[in-house]
């Protein structure tokens, strides 16, 4: 008889088998074994037969029900529904050893996007519906987390697609149907580690931030499978598409074994296997943790960037759960109940849905978020407390926080820090941080000297690569950034300080000329305009919402910013483009538009490939690009108030908003573009195609102003004044406050 997903039972090996293995000191006693064998095995057996019997059986109606429907979860959820009937009468249904849906448990092509789905709205703890009083004298334990996202899957970037991997969560775990079906509250790598945290005792968990932001790292969740099959299949499919060339594959594979060659932790890597060979991910799941953090590293080092790789901070940027990339270490993420002395299990064994990089789960149920992501310090007292008393210091709080067991016995003082409500609209501790640097005028820049908490120029080269919409804005070498820092026609300005380390970008460039760069003329425009140019937003997620735009601009005018060029990415919400309207909150007239000719992207003769032209088109898609309104224009705008109002510009807004740079008004003049042949033409061709102005895809892209409708940049101030009323326990949330 072959072996099929029915008749599987039958192959699985004896109960009595088994269980003399697991138990030898009692069937494999020298002295008594043989007779406890003998007597037990015929019944033991016989019983086993009858649990084979029916186990078929079930496979066999679930099967034949399934056969009839091209839907391939069909099959298992009809097992499941017989199983979880055996459960309501009070029987415990067979388990054979291989559950109905795991012909191919590893095989990412079985799970569906309804396995995925986020079917859970929580209630936030504090509410009417998750009073905190119920926690009081409850226990409570952490489990540490990455931040990866749930509900969907990764099916590429640049317009280099890849065979679709799921994204598991993370916190969104427990909220995805799959799970939820199951009882499944946290996923984790073996039964060990899983066994150690459902033996703690406590009533609830909250799931806690591994490592979300730290300055020359990459976020924890590189290191777990499902990324690991992310990033070497992403990088297989850019060598497919040829944006990296056959001599740089050989490079690149001797890149990641020279990596384990010379660094600690990362010796595995001597034996990769190489992007093109047929064992790649097979390889790349056989990785430890350590080791799989040090290939994704490699990946994003210069030299791997110069032959051609993928960029693994936007590739992050799609894994990442957006709501959580702002979090400080050890913060909380939501709120799970335990099932309490249930023993962890292995979701196959279920006929669960595998998660690719962790096979155990703690049973349970997610029951709350929190408004605000609170700190392990105000759940966990007792913990810090006694490190504080021993003098461990703090920078190793997080790693013996995430090694040891802990509980904490919830008092009232514990509940009520748990339901910290949110300042305004802020979702975490670095978005915060960051307003708090654009009131403070924190910001670093090229012109002061790295040892000095300067800028980088390389963070700046790094940042175009970086941005989601790279292929859009102007490139500069590091020999240009550094040499314009020196002469000062060419400055760049990082928000927050070193310690900060924020990822939000801009620069000035002096002596602009639009009719020399773009073929661009207007009346109000001069030849040596300081422009904006290369805004940027590459902070994970939701960590800078809404702060890009008015912190860069706002500081550019406060230096001398004249002007600023965007592409008017034409959406179904805003079908002339978003940016135009959000600049002219600041004080940036109109003054015309350069039509997008692919030529200048596509054509070597203009520095293009068709390779810039594809991966600026599915950029331009990921921001929301609706096709149908045509190309992108290249919009000019020059700012309109007076150099009076320069000064103290970021303060002026926020406490005036936007009709603060209203107090000019300027006849509307048409601008007019010249293009190659010398003929003059409104809005025709420019020169470049790149724009100076803005890389930011995460902004909020709702209603425009017009008449009374509120301003774009409201939320920002908004924000920031919500900042000053706020309570110390709110501030400490933020990590504000110690």
């Amino acid at each position: 008889m072959q072996k099929n997903n029915v008749n599987a039972p039958f192959f699985a090996p004896n109960l009595s088998t088994s269980l003399f293995q697991e138990y030898p000191s009692v069937f494999q006693d020298k002295t008594f074994g043989m007779f406890n064998r003998a007597v037990t095995q015929p019944f033991i057996d016989a019983f086993d037969l009858l649990g084979r019997t029916y186990e078929t059986g079930k496979r066999g109606v679930a099967t034949g029900v399934g056969s009839l429907s091209d839907n391939p979860r069909l099959t298992r959820d009809i097992y499941g529904l017989m199983t979880a009937g055996e459960m309501v009468a009070g029987a415990s249904p067979y388990i054979s050893g291989l559950g109905i849906s795991a012909k191919a448990p590893k095989n990412p092509n079985q799970i569906t996007q309804r396995d995925l789905d986020l079917v859970v709205d929580l209630p936030t703890v504090g509410s009417k519906d998750f009073p905190v009083d119920q926690l009081v004298g409850k226990r409570i334990t952490p489990f540490p987390a990455d931040l990866m996202k749930g509900g969907s899957f990764y099916k590429g970037i640049d317009d280099a697609p890849i065979e679709p991997v799921p994204l598991q969560g993370g916190s969104d775990y427990p909220l995805m149907k799959s799970s939820v079906d199951k009882g499944l509250a946290f996923a984790n790598l073996g039964k060990g580690q899983a066994t150690q945290q459902t033996s703690r005792g406590a009533d609830y968990a909250v799931v806690t931030a591994m490592n979300p932001q730290t300055a020359g790292k990459l976020p924890s969740q590189v290191s777990n499978k499902n990324m690991r099959r992310i990033l070497g299949l992403q990088t297989r499919s850019f060598i497919d598409k040829g944006d990296i060339r056959p001599e740089d594959v050989v490079k690149l594979d001797n890149l990641i074994r020279s990596i384990g060659q010379t660094k600690k932790g990362a010796e595995k890597l001597q034996d990769f296997v190489g992007f093109q060979s047929p064992d790649l991910i097979k390889y790349l799941d056989s990785l430890d943790f350590e080791t799989a953090n040090n290939f994704a590293q490699a990946l994003n080092t210069r030299r791997a960037r110069d032959l051609g790789t993928p960029n693994i901070n936007r590739i992050i940027q799609q894994t990442i759960n957006p709501a959580e990339a702002g979090t400080n270490p050890m913060d909380s993420l939501i709120l799970l109940e335990l099932q309490k002395g249930a023993n962890p299990v292995k979701t196959v064994d279920i006929g669960g849905v595998p998660h690719l990089s962790y096979d155990y789960a703690v049973l349970g149920r997610p029951v709350a978020k929190f408004d605000v992501p609170v700190p392990a310090t105000t759940i966990f007292p007792d913990f810090f407390t006694a490190r504080r008393a021993k003098g461990s210091p703090e920078r190793s709080d997080a790693r013996a926080f995430t090694m040891s067991n802990v509980t904490q016995d919830i008092t009232p003082e514990i509940a009520k820090g748990m339901a910290t409500k949110k300042i305004g609209n802020i979702n975490s501790a670095r978005h915060a941080q960051l307003l708090t640097d654009t009131v403070n005028s924190n910001w670093r820049s090229t012109l002061t000297p790295v040892n000095q908490g300067g800028l980088k120029p390389i963070d700046i080269v790094d940042g175009i690569e970086d941005n989601m919409l790279s292929e859009s804005l102007s490139k500069y070498s590091l020999k240009e950034i550094q040499q314009g820092a020196k002469d000062g026609s060419l400055v760049f300005y990082g928000l927050g300080d070193a310690k900060t380390n924020g990822k939000v970008y801009f620069g000035l460039k002096k002596n602009t000329d639009y009719e020399a760069d773009y073929g661009f003329s207007h009346p109000e425009l001069t030849k040596n305009e300081t422009s904006i140019v290369g805004v940027m937003n590459n902070e994970f997620g939701y960590a800078s919402k809404g702060v890009s735009v008015p912190s860069s601009v706002l500081k550019g005018i406060e230096n001398g910013a004249t002007v600023l060029d965007a592409y008017a990415v034409p959406s179904k919400a805003n079908p002339t483009g978003f940016l135009p309207n959000y600049y002219a909150e600041f004080g940036f007239k109109q003054l015309g538009k350069v039509k997008f000719d692919p030529k200048y992207v596509k054509e070597p003769e203009f520095g293009g490939s068709e390779q810039k032209y594809r991966k600026l088109l599915a950029q331009w898609r990921v921001a929301g690009w609706d096709e149908n309104l045509g190309f992108p224009d290249l919009v000019i705008m020059k700012w309109q108030g007076v150099n009076a109002n320069r000064r103290n510009a970021t303060r002026r807004f926020l406490e005036e908003g936007s009709q603060g740079f209203r107090n000019r008004i300027t006849r509307r003049t048409v601008g007019t573009a010249r293009n190659l042949s010398g003929q003059s033409t409104t809005g025709s061709v420019g020169r470049k195609q790149q724009s100076g102005g803005q890389g930011n895809t995460r902004i909020n892209q709702g209603q425009v102003q017009t008449g009374n409708r509120t301003p774009i940049s409201e939320g920002f101030r908004r924000n920031i004044q919500s900042l000053t009323g706020a309570n110390p326990e709110q501030l400490r949330a933020y990590g504000l406050l110690t």
